[in-house]
Order: structure tokens, then C-alpha cells, then sequence
């Protein structure tokens, strides 16, 4: 009798026990289903939300993120809401143009012409050509067009397409055409040739397509990586019939220009087309003579770099025996970065402490140990990354370094290293002054505690949202929003959106509950658009897994 009571029991126990593993796997499911609808049907309002924005740069950047997203979604309406979106974006901008940062009028119109011309090929030709005033925008710089499609992956053929076509169509060529050849090289190098022949071409039939200027700059394609003699020889003729006219030339900048071109031209016309050497020797010489004596002692000592079988210890040499300071700086500062990418990290941290302490170059010795840091992280080398970040004086500059330290130690499985690194960057974090960029470094945190220590995701997003309600970017007694301002509050709207997707990594719901604590309306909107992201990715990557069968009693 006892030993049934006690089988009962058991029975009973059990049973229990596995029901209250299906209630907690049932409620799991119930709170991410309500949290999916949430983010669909916060997705699905976002484009009014966005119309009540008052700031243009925010309100346009919601769009471009907006309209990629839809993009990138297979189903025909979601298309249909990426053609409006994006149309829409480029009503916006031409709008409000003047109140935008150039820079980021620019990048957004780029993106948004690029996503037009990689998905809906015809209706770009038709906003681009179309005889239709009423259907057009102001066209975006055609080469920038090609550098973001170029960006995006799989689109290289129709970025040289739409490079070729702006450049055979008269488009003046910009500074964009020397960053297209270089990532045009890495994608796809056996399309190189022929476009860097179609630019010759304009060039030899239009001579002021290129500027000196611009010419040196595509040294690197022309000469250095392209391994073709033709086009090579193309290329020196057109230098020496660009700086023809070099003898009338006042510009000192001009004709630094062309003394730069010149000096790395020559030696190599000499060798590929002799019968113009002569005349490029000449100009060259001419140049030479009109310029201030340290421009040519710069050159001379650049040439000299390029020339060393060990360039490292030449530019150190130079750098030793250099008479400016401001020379001996920027040599260090180029011997250092070179040491980096040799491998060289010890050599690299001495030249950089060596770099004298002027603000300017604090700034660059400070971000320049900070990828120090990374290189370290990169390695593997804890022990040397601990030793560069000390020497790292800016407090959120260093909390950045050893918050990338604390993931190396994830990695390594130090799980206690890793949470007091953490511990040890949210202290210089919340020590520093309430600004922008103090807001900044708590959202890339959360990022960072998603990953090494979940229990503290509340207290960090609670600091994060606390001052960022706290910044002041609404222009003030009705005087206009500053430049400064704007870049300010664009810079926190970019890691706004990243930082709360990784909230929804940790909690879909709470990273919900989260953004109805931002006061700013701007910010608000960017981290519930992040948030509805990272749920929904959150709810693809389960709805991929192979379902497991129901338990069995």
C-alpha cells in the first residue's frame, strides 16, 4: 500500500514538473508571438510616425533605413511600400535640401538613387530621363550614385554601368572616381582594365575631364596595380599633355599638383614612352623651380621613402632628420601607421608616444592607440591590449578599448575578465561628462552587455535612455538648429538604432517597454524602428530552427 502511495506521488510529481516546463515554454511562445505583432505593427506605422518628425535629417534617415528594409522583403506589397518610400525620400530631400548637413544630403540621396537603380532599374530611368518634370528629382552626383551600388553586394557590373554611363554622358568627375577604381579592384579586378581604358578615352577626347589634381590621385590604378604597358603609356601622355601649360600657372596648389604628378610620372615616362620624356623632364624642371623650397624638400623626401628597399626605416630616418616639427610629425604619424600594418605593434605604440602632444595630434595618437586596441583584439594578445589601453588619457576613448578587450576575453572564456573589463568601462563611462558623445558610448555598451553579462542590460539601458532624455538638440528661442547640433544628434540617431536591435536580443518586450521611456521624439521613433528589427530578426532565426516534437508523458 505504501509503495503505491508512493508511485502516485511520483506520477504526480512528474507530471507537474513536465506541464510546468510546457506552461514556461508555452508563455515563451505567447510573449514572443505578442511581441512580433508589436513590431509588425509598429513597422507597419512607421511611415506615419515618420511624417511627424520635425527634424529633416532624422526624418529622411528613417526613410532610407525604412525603404531598405522593405527592399529587401520578397513580398510584392513590401515593394510596393520601398517604391513610395524611397520616392518619397527623394521628395523629402529636395524639399528640405537647405536644411540638411551637406554631407549627409549627399549621402542620403546617394543611397536612395542607388537603391532605385538596383531594384526598380526602370523607374530610376525614368526619374533620370523620363520627359516627365512632374516625375523627376534633383539627380544625386551620378559617380556617388555608382560608389553605393558598388557598396552593395552583387552590384558591381551595374555599378560600372551606371559610372560609365554618367562619365560618357559629360558627368566632371569627382574625387568618388579614384574610391570606385579601389573598391572596383577588390570586388572585381577583371573589370578594372576596361574602365580605367573608358575614362582615358574621355579624357583624350574631352582634355579638361580630368584635373591634375584628380590625375594624381589615380596614380594608384594606373600605375601601381595596373599591370598593362598600353594603358600605362595613355596615362603618362596624358599627364604630360595636362601640365603643358604648367609655366603660366600662379596656383601654388596648382602647381604642387603637378609637381607631384610629375615627380612619379617622369622616371616612368623615360622607361615606357621616351619620346615624350624630354618634354615631361622640362615641365617637370619648371614646375620644380616655382615652388617654395620646403614643398620640393617634402617630395624629395617622399621620393626617397618610395625609392628605399626598407621604407619603414626610411621614413623613421627622415622623421630623425627632419627640421620641422610639423614634418617630423607628420612622418612619425606615417612611420607609425605603417609599423601597424607590418606587424610591427610595439614599434608602432613607440612612434606614436613620440608624436609631440599638440591637440591635433592627441586626437590622432589617442584614435590611433584605439585601433591599436583592436589590432591587439584581432591577435588574440590580451596582455598587450591591456598594456595599449592604458596609455589611452580619454576616458570614453578608453572605456571603447577595453569594452572590445571584455568581448577578446569572452572569446578566450575568461567569463570574469570579461565582466570586469565591463565593469571597468561602465565606470569611465558614467564618470564622464553628460554629452552626446558620453550617450554614444552607453548605447555601443549595450551591444557589449548583450553579450557578456545580461543582467546588467537594465541598469545600462536605463543610464542610456536617462541622458539621452537629458540632451539638448531642438533649436533654442527660435534661432535655427546649429551645424554642429545637427551632426551631434545624427551621430546618436546612428547607434541609436544598432544598440536597440541588440536590446531585443535580450528581451523582445522589454526592449518594447524601453523606447516608451524616450522623451525625444526623433529618438523615440529611431530606437522603436531598432527595437521591431531586432525582433523580428529574432523571430526569422526561430522560425528557422527544425521544431522539435510535442513531449511526450
Amino acid at each position: 500500500m505504501t509503495l503505491h502511495v508512493m508511485l502516485r506521488h511520483s506520477c504526480a510529481l512528474l507530471l507537474l514538473l513536465v506541464s510546468g516546463q510546457i506552461c514556461l515554454a508555452q508563455s515563451t511562445e505567447v510573449e514572443t508571438s505578442f511581441a512580433k505583432q508589436r513590431a509588425t505593427e509598429f513597422i507597419e506605422d512607421l511611415p506615419a510616425q515618420i511624417k511627424k518628425i520635425d527634424n529633416p535629417t532624422v526624418r529622411i534617415f528613417l526613410q532610407v533605413r525604412l525603404a531598405t528594409f522593405h527592399w529587401s522583403e520578397l513580398s510584392e506589397r513590401s515593394r510596393d511600400r520601398a517604391r513610395e518610400l524611397t520616392l518619397s525620400g527623394l521628395q523629402d530631400l529636395d524639399e528640405h535640401r537647405s536644411d540638411l548637413v551637406p554631407l549627409y544630403a549627399d549621402s542620403f540621396r546617394e543611397d536612395l538613387l542607388a537603391l532605385l537603380e538596383v531594384h526598380a532599374p526602370d523607374l530610376a530611368a525614368q526619374y533620370r530621363d523620363g520627359p516627365d518634370a512632374t516625375k523627376k528629382v534633383t539627380p544625386g552626383n551620378p559617380y556617388d550614385v555608382a560608389y553605393s551600388m558598388l557598396r552593395t553586394k552583387g552590384q558591381a557590373a551595374l555599378a560600372v554601368q551606371t559610372f560609365t554611363r554618367a562619365l560618357s554622358g559629360g558627368e566632371a568627375p569627382t574625387m568618388t572616381m579614384s574610391y570606385f577604381l579601389s573598391e572596383l579592384q577588390r570586388q572585381q579586378p577583371s573589370l578594372v582594365p576596361q574602365l580605367l581604358s573608358d575614362i582615358l578615352s574621355q579624357q583624350e577626347r574631352r582634355p579638361a575631364t580630368l584635373s591634375v589634381e584628380m590625375l594624381f590621385w589615380l596614380l594608384e590604378p594606373y600605375i601601381w596595380q595596373n599591370h598593362r604597358d598600353d594603358i600605362k603609356r595613355r596615362f603618362l601622355a596624358v599627364t604630360v599633355a595636362a601640365t603643358a601649360e604648367s609655366y603660366q600657372w600662379s596656383d601654388p596648389g596648382q602647381l604642387t599638383d603637378a609637381f607631384n604628378l610629375l615627380r612619379v610620372t617622369v622616371p616612368i615616362t623615360q622607361k615606357l614612352v621616351p619620346g615624350l620624356y624630354p618634354q615631361a623632364a622640362a615641365q617637370f624642371a619648371t614646375v620644380r623651380a616655382r615652388l617654395p623650397n620646403e614643398t620640393v624638400e617634402r617630395s624629395a623626401i617622399a621620393e626617397r621613402i618610395r625609392q628605399s628597399e626598407d621604407t619603414l626605416s626610411q621614413m623613421i630616418t627622415e622623421a630623425n632628420s627632419a627640421s620641422s616639427p610639423s614634418l617630423k610629425n607628420d612622418l612619425l604619424i606615417q612611420a607609425a601607421q605603417l609599423a601597424l600594418t607590418k606587424g610591427r605593434v610595439q614599434l608602432a605604440i613607440d612612434l606614436a608616444m613620440s608624436v609631440s602632444a599638440d591637440d591635433k595630434s592627441k586626437i590622432w595618437r589617442e584614435q590611433f592607440l584605439s585601433e591599436l586596441v583592436r589590432g591587439a583584439v584581432e591577435n588574440k594578445d590580451a596582455k598587450l591590449g591591456l598594456a595599449i589601453a592604458s596609455k589611452i588619457e580619454m576616458p570614453l576613448a578608453r572605456a571603447e578599448a577595453v569594452q572590445r578587450l571584455a568581448l577578446l576575453f569572452l572569446n578566450l572564456k575568461d567569463l570574469w575578465q570579461a565582466k570586469e573589463s565591463l565593469v571597468e568601462s561602465l565606470k569611465l563611462i558614467r564618470g564622464s561628462d553628460n554629452t552626446p558623445e558620453k550617450a554614444i558610448a552607453f548605447l555601443k555598451s549595450l551591444r557589449v552587455v548583450a553579450r557578456v553579462d545580461q543582467a546588467m542590460m537594465p541598469d545600462v539601458a536605463d543610464d542610456s535612455i536617462k541622458l539621452l532624455n537629458t540632451l539638448q538638440f531642438a533649436p533654442q528661442n527660435d534661432k535655427p538648429q546649429s551645424e554642429p547640433t545637427k551632426k551631434a544628434l545624427m551621430a546618436v540617431v546612428w547607434n541609436t538604432m544598432p544598440s536597440f536591435e541588440a536590446l531585443a536580443q535580450w528581451n523582445e518586450l522589454g526592449a518594447l517597454n524601453f523606447v516608451e521611456k524616450i522623451k525625444p521624439v526623433e529618438l523615440r521613433t529611431v530606437a522603436g524602428f531598432g527595437a521591431a528589427k531586432g525582433i523580428l530578426s529574432v523571430a526569422k532565426t526561430k522560425d528557422a530552427l527544425p521544431q522539435k516534437g510535442a513531449t511526450k508523458l
